[in-house]
């Protein structure tokens, strides 16, 4: 038998499998031990474990200061007690007994689903499988794991819960990990902490602080926990920080050089709050978000992902941009970084910038002064009660493939000689989707250009309005597909003085889209200029707009009239400039074309006093196709009394 002296403590040894009866300092060669009282390991010569060092229910295992502790291949320490492990100076080490280890040699301490209370404090813990494993299914035990230098695992250095294909379980037990060193300096892999819930248990009594990483596969993994984050060092991982369902605190932390800071992967049921950090310098993404497929609508305020008032090594927004996810829809969740920090931790200012979900700047309403620089950083949600307003001679620049979608109340107010330019940034943008129920929206003195629907898409123009209600006026749309302007689902407005022109989507001089599509809505289209584009006017399923004053040519068909037999209204269609529409190279005009079965009707469509450029009733009428889709069907009459024989717009 072993002897160990210690001043306070007259020490009962046992043997190797028996149960020690009071304190007492352990044997030296400890196999398949249980501990049940309250027992010691001291300074000396190195303990050696061979299969469980156990600690039972209600029992008490002390390692003192300077204590060595050798494990056996695949033996660990496993305490359904209370475990004290504790160095002011470090200087505690649980290790492998082999000579030459590698990460995994042993499986390392086990807190168990019993235990009590653990306190591991100044402890080196190396070449174990998971260095600390935190019971499943505990309730009311605490733990501690602090000022530990965990190192060379080849797992985990803390894991917690059981993930796999068919079973989940999670701790319950409140634990605090803090100022901890976390590195696998000789293998690189292996992750930090990885903390594992189950639908009926998140882990949410948890803080992890202060810790340092590096050299590691991964930092932090999360999955259904909600831990606070805060104040540690993740550095020169492949991913600092991932998360997956749930919505930990991130604050404080300073996440730098790895191959992507942080990593959130989930739907609506995972929302990180990421705020104050420094998280710069990584390689691929600071800041990956990855959703799952939860629809086309890329405008709900809940996909936004909170990661403001953060440091990310630069001020210039899109350097920022560049290096996060920005995208949303088809269950994307884009990263809102604004406001964010600079070195200093003082906040920069956010005029100018658009990025998620509108916050007032004044009452109800966000102004952007006049003559302002916009940066549109990722898609925009002016939500309900809510108004952005956008002052005359601003310049609006888009992301690529971002737009706004409006709840509440659009106001893009330019004149005449302060025109708003909105426009992409490269390549294309998505536009601006009026959606069901706003009210008072106005676009007045802008030019849009270079608008592309993302697919798939529930869209259908540049400016999509869908039972709502816009004014546009004095404004220009170009460059755009698959149309210019959409009234759909009862929508009502005015457009006015609105030049659409879509020369520059041309391809080998092919034209493309539809200039205005209305499609069961009721708005007014007056004073406009459609040109080159496949349709300039399109009505679909009934209208009684007013089409007047306007410049309809140079388009493969004028206006189309189509719809079903249920005896919905016709347009009124008068005072305009409807001349020279067909296909490039063909000798067809097609200025008024009618097609469907609601072209049946008795009714006639009213096209009275238009200009056709022709000056007799059998040219005009040679430029009106009028094919119901019934073949024994009669074409409904076409009204086109008090023809003009010079243009209304010279």
């Amino acid at each position: 038998m072993l002897k160990r002296s210690w001043s306070a403590v007259v020490a009962l040894a046992v043997l190797c499998g028996a149960s020690v009866a009071q304190a007492a300092v352990l044997p030296s060669l400890l196999e398949n031990f249980t501990v049940t009282g309250g027992d010691l390991m001291t300074p000396g010569a190195p303990y050696v474990v061979r299969g469980t060092l156990a600690v039972a229910p209600g029992a008490t295992l002390t390692i003192l200061s300077g204590t060595t502790v050798r494990f056996d291949r695949d033996a660990r320490l496993l305490s359904d007690g209370e475990l004290l492990v504790q160095s002011l100076t470090q200087n505690i080490v649980l290790r492998s007994d082999l000579a030459d280890p590698a990460p995994g040699s042993w499986q390392g301490v086990e807190i168990g689903p019993a235990s009590q209370r653990t306190l591991l404090d100044g402890v080196v813990i190396e070449d174990a499988s998971t260095a600390v494993l935190v019971g499943v299914g505990a309730r009311d035990g605490t733990y501690t794991i602090r000022r530990n230098v965990l190192r060379n695992f080849s797992l985990y250095g803390v894991q917690s819960g059981v993930l796999s294909a068919t079973t989940r379980q999670a701790t319950r037990m409140t634990g605090t990990i803090a100022d901890n060193l976390f590195e696998n300096p000789d293998v690189g892999g292996g992750e930090g902490i990885a903390y594992f819930g189950s639908p009926t248990a998140a882990v949410s009594a948890l803080t992890i602080a202060r810790n340092t990483f590096r050299d590691l596969r991964g930092g932090i993994t999360l999955d259904r926990s909600s831990p606070v984050i805060t104040g540690n060092r993740i550095e020169q991982m492949d991913v600092g920080l991932q998360v997956s369902r749930g919505s930990p605190l991130v604050t404080g932390n300073r996440i730098a050089g790895n191959g992507i800071g942080i990593l959130r992967m989930g739907g609506n049921d995972t929302n990180p709050i990421v705020n104050g950090n420094q998280i710069s310098g990584n390689i691929t993404f600071d800041y990956q978000s990855v959703g799952l497929p939860a629809g086309l609508d890329p405008y709900r305020a809940e996909l936004f992902q909170d990661a403001e008032r953060n440091f990310w090594g630069t001020t210039d927004p899109l350097a920022i941009a560049a290096k996060v996810s920005l995208e949303s829809g088809s269950g994307n969740r884009p990263v809102d970084f604004v406001p964010f920090l600079d070195a200093n931790g003082q906040l920069v200012s956010e005029d100018g910038l658009l990025l998620g979900v509108v916050r007032p700047s004044s009452g109800s309403t966000r102004v952007i002064a006049e003559g302002s620089d916009v940066l549109v950083l990722s898609s925009v949600v002016v939500p309900v009660d809510t108004t952005l307003e956008i002052g005359a001679g601003s310049t609006v620049r888009v992301n690529p493939i971002q737009g706004f979608g409006v709840d509440g109340t659009l106001r893009i107010l330019g004149r005449p000689g302060a025109l708003v330019s909105v426009a992409p940034l490269s390549d294309t943008w998505r536009g601006i989707d009026i959606r069901p129920g706003s009210a008072g929206s106005r676009i007045e003195g802008t030019v849009l250009q270079g608008i592309r629907l993302s697919v798939p898409s529930n869209l259908r123009a540049a400016i999509d309005v869908r039972s709502a209600e816009l004014t546009l006026r004095d404004s220009s749309v170009l460059d755009f597909a698959p149309a210019a302007v959409a009234y759909r689902d009862q929508s009502t407005g005015i457009v006015e003085r609105v030049r659409v022109d879509n020369v520059g989507n041309q391809r080998n001089n092919v034209r493309r889209a539809t200039g205005i599509l209305i499609q069961g809505s009721d708005p007014t289209v007056r004073d406009c200029r459609i040109t080159e584009v496949i349709t300039g006017l399109d009505f679909l399923d009934g209208s009684t707009s007013s089409v007047v004053g306007n410049t309809i040519t140079a388009n493969n068909t004028g206006i189309l009239l189509r719809g079903t037999n249920d005896g919905s209204p016709f347009p009124r269609i008068n005072g305009n400039d409807l001349f020279l529409n067909g296909r490039t190279g063909r000798p067809e005009v097609q200025n008024l074309v009618l097609s469907g079965d609601s072209l049946t009707q008795i009714s006639a469509v009213d096209a009275r006093g238009n200009y056709w450029l022709a000056t007799t009733e059998p040219e005009i009428r040679a430029t009106i196709l009028n094919t119901p889709d019934e073949v024994d069907a009669t074409p409904a009459p076409v009204d086109i009394s008090g023809f003009r024989t010079a243009p209304v717009n010279p």
